[in-house]
Formats: C-alpha cells, sequence, structure tokens
C-alpha cells in the first residue's frame, strides 16, 4: 500500500526554512511510491495546478488554510495529512475538520513547551518534532511525539576548494573576515537578534578592519522588522565594511547554489537567535565547513558542531506563555574574537567538524532513516484498521443494531 499524502507547508519553489523542506523531500517521498499533493497556504493563490507530477492546491481566505484544508483533504482523497507549520495557529478542531490521519511537523522553539503548542500536539494522531529538544519537551508534557529532523542538501552545500577564491568571485576583499548572517527581518523585537548583531560587529570590525558584514535578508522594516540601512547609518558603518543581498533578488528567489556559495565564502556564519525550532541555516553554514555562532537556547546547541554557543543573557517571557532567550552584545563580540584568533591549523581542524556533524542532516539519510520508516509505520496502522461498511450489508448491520436497541428498550421498559 502507497499513501495519499497532502503535504501542507510553504510552497515547495519559496525560499522559506518550509519551502525549502518542501522542495527537497517531497520529491522523494514520491520515489518511495506515495501519491503526493502539496497545500501551499502560502505562496499560490487563484486555483490548484500541477507542477512535475505534484499537484499544488492553493490558499483561499485564511492565511494558514483552516477554512479549506479539510476540503482538501476529501478532494485528494488523503490518507494522510502532514502539516509543517507552527500549529498554535490552528483551530482546537482541526483534527476532526481534516477527517484524516494527521502528523503535525512541528517546532518547538520555547522552553518549556507553550501550552497551546502542547494541547494541538495531542490532538494529533503522529505529533513529529524536528529537534531533540523539541523531542524531550514534547514527552516531558505527555505528547508521544516521534523525531524526524529537517534536511540539507549536502551536496550542494559543502566545502570550496578555495575560499579566497570563492570570495572574489562574490565580489569580497579575499583577504576579509567574512561574517554572514542569513536571516529573516521579521516582527520586533527581531527573533533573529538582527539589531544586536549588526551593533556587535560594528564593535568588531573597530578592532578589525578588514572585517566585513554579509546581511542575506530583506533591509527594510517592511515586514514589521528593523530599518537596518538606518542602523548601518546610525553606526556609521563605512560602506566597504558591510554588504547585503540585492533586494530584487531576494524577494525573486536566490538559488541555493548561489547561497552556498555565501556560507563557502564566510569565515563564520552569525547565528545568534532568541530561539529556533530548528535553524536550517546553521547546518547549511557547517555543511560548507563554516563555523557557527548560535546561543545555548532550544535547538541550537545539538546543531552547533562547530563554534560558539553564546550563554543567554537573560531570559524574555511570550506571548505563548514560555520562555525565549536574549544575547548580550559584548558576547557576540567575544564570539566572533575567539573564531577570528583561530590559526589555519585550528580553522581546518573546525571545518571538517562542521561538515562531519552536518552530513547527520543529509537529505538522503533523513529520508532514509526517518520518513521511510515513520511512513511505512502509518501504512501498516491503515492497513489494519477497520474499514467502515458500506452497500447492502451495512444496511443489515445498522438495522440490527436497531433492533438490539429496541428489544433493550423493552427490557428496561419491563423491569420498571
Amino acid at each position: 500500500m502507497s499513501l495519499r499524502i497532502v503535504w501542507s507547508s510553504n510552497v515547495f519553489w519559496a525560499n522559506t526554512g518550509y519551502g525549502i523542506q518542501a522542495r527537497y523531500l517531497l520529491p522523494r517521498l514520491q520515489r518511495l511510491g506515495h501519491a503526493i499533493a502539496q497545500f501551499a497556504w502560502y505562496g499560490v493563490q487563484g486555483g490548484k495546478l500541477s507542477w512535475g507530477g505534484l499537484t499544488v492546491y492553493p490558499a483561499v481566505h485564511d492565511p494558514w488554510g483552516n477554512d479549506v484544508a479539510g476540503a482538501i483533504v476529501q478532494d485528494f482523497r488523503a490518507d494522510l495529512f502532514v502539516s509543517l507549520m507552527d500549529i498554535w495557529v490552528l483551530p482546537a478542531d482541526y483534527r476532526r475538520r481534516l477527517g484524516c490521519a494527521w502528523a503535525p511537523w512541528f517546532p518547538v522553539d520555547h522552553k518549556p513547551i507553550p501550552p497551546l503548542v502542547a494541547g494541538r500536539a495531542k490532538t494529533a494522531d503522529y505529533p513529529l518534532v524536528y529537534s531533540r529538544f523539541g523531542l524531550e519537551e514534547a514527552r516531558a508534557a505527555g505528547i508521544p511525539a516521534r523525531y524526524i529532523p529537517h534536511g540539507v542538501e549536502t551536496s550542494i552545500y559543502c566545502p570550496p576548494e578555495d575560499k579566497r577564491a570563492v570570495k572574489r568571485l562574490l565580489g569580497f576583499p579575499e583577504d576579509c573576515f567574512l561574517i554572514d548572517m542569513v536571516a529573516a527581518n521579521k516582527g520586533y523585537p527581531s527573533r533573529k537578534h538582527l539589531g544586536e548583531s549588526v551593533i556587535a560587529f560594528n564593535e568588531f570590525r573597530k578592532r578589525h578592519e578588514e572585517a566585513v558584514l554579509y546581511l542575506h535578508t530583506d533591509i527594510t522594516p517592511a515586514e514589521g522588522g528593523l530599518d537596518l540601512q538606518a542602523l548601518v547609518k546610525a553606526l556609521g558603518i563605512p560602506k566597504e565594511n558591510i554588504y547585503n543581498v540585492d533586494q530584487f533578488q531576494l524577494h525573486m528567489g536566490i538559488p541555493d547554489v548561489g547561497l552556498a556559495k555565501i556560507y563557502q565564502a564566510a569565515d563564520v556564519h552569525l547565528s545568534p537567535s532568541s530561539n529556533e525550532g530548528f535553524g536550517i541555516p546553521i547546518v547549511e553554514a557547517q555543511a560548507c565547513g563554516t563555523p557557527v555562532i548560535t546561543t545555548n537556547w532550544t535547538s541550537m546547541p545539538e546543531l552547533t558542531f562547530s563554534g560558539v554557543c553564546i550563554e543567554p543573557m537573560q531570559l524574555a517571557f511570550t506571548p505563548l506563555n514560555s520562555f525565549v532567550a536574549q544575547v548580550a552584545v559584548r558576547d557576540i563580540v567575544e564570539a566572533l574574537e575567539e573564531i577570528y584568533s583561530w590559526d589555519t591549523a585550528r580553522r581546518a581542524e573546525e571545518a571538517a567538524k562542521a561538515r562531519a556533524g552536518a552530513l547527520a542532516y543529509d537529505w538522503d539519510k533523513v529520508t532514509r532513516e526517518y520518513w521511510k520508516p515513520f511512513l511505512e509505520e502509518v501504512e501498516d496502522t491503515l492497513q489494519r484498521r477497520p474499514k467502515p461498511l458500506d452497500g447492502p450489508l451495512a444496511d443489515e448491520v445498522r438495522k440490527l443494531a436497531r433492533s438490539e436497541e429496541e428489544y433493550r428498550a423493552e427490557l428496561r421498559g419491563d423491569a420498571a
């Protein structure tokens, strides 16, 4: 038996974390023999389409697709609905609305797991988390979760033969100390600590004039984030010390090979987030042999194979009634100084550690060791599940059931 699966996430061509996961995983699930449709509540509107044998359903009114998810399940005749998204945005009766088995692949990015997240997860047939931190938190809350990590295409994200040559190719000074940030500039305060990171870089570059910061993000406050241009101007950072991605190309979509070149050129990837459900750029960068700076909170410690994991300065309580971390500018500066101090031998050693750690998240490995056995278990469960009766036999069974109820009613009447 092969499964008919509706996959709910950002559309697979979107260069978002959820879109990237769909892009690389869905073809692999098809090769396992499963029929796949994608419900793209972000990235498609106006009508469903077919793309390379994949049916793609659009959003209608609700931003997370709550209004049409059940109808899509019926239209595709799905056995399983896999959602890759925050589940706290979903209604309490989401499983009932779907009408089929539900496997939410969801982030746990607070400590402890927020009550709203735990409540939704407990209604699922197969709750899936993508960090070992998330697994520990879910099980502590009584959720029978299963761990399936995110994946990275390590054939694309791989170490360069010559880092200086890649810097030169991309237009950076080949002798610069290049720091990259690949982070969404959404909301305030910045979950990615973008403001603190730029301020920390400014302190660092005053000591090291060859330091360069590359920002792979929207530098405008269009999505409720920071006006990074205004911040750079206020700090007086010279233009030769800071670069940003071409804004039009960012929104049109930078190819994965292009992003891999950035990681290959970088001397360190800066990602001291307040919280992460996983942290795909952290693994992508290390797959390229680049050390990382992260925060010792949620999923980030388990993904830091080479680099520095900053201790939180303090915790912050969020509207989800749980905690995220805050980092100090001085600690980001110290982490940059530590990696800057490595000699050539240490850099080579750390690059090898980074690559080795990231290979555990190679897409073929993740598919083979996690998704394949999980879906085989779902198949087995559905095969053993009694099928509803239909036709003349079902009518006879219902008549017998009614007759038995009438007989029991008569007995109760006699007893009275």
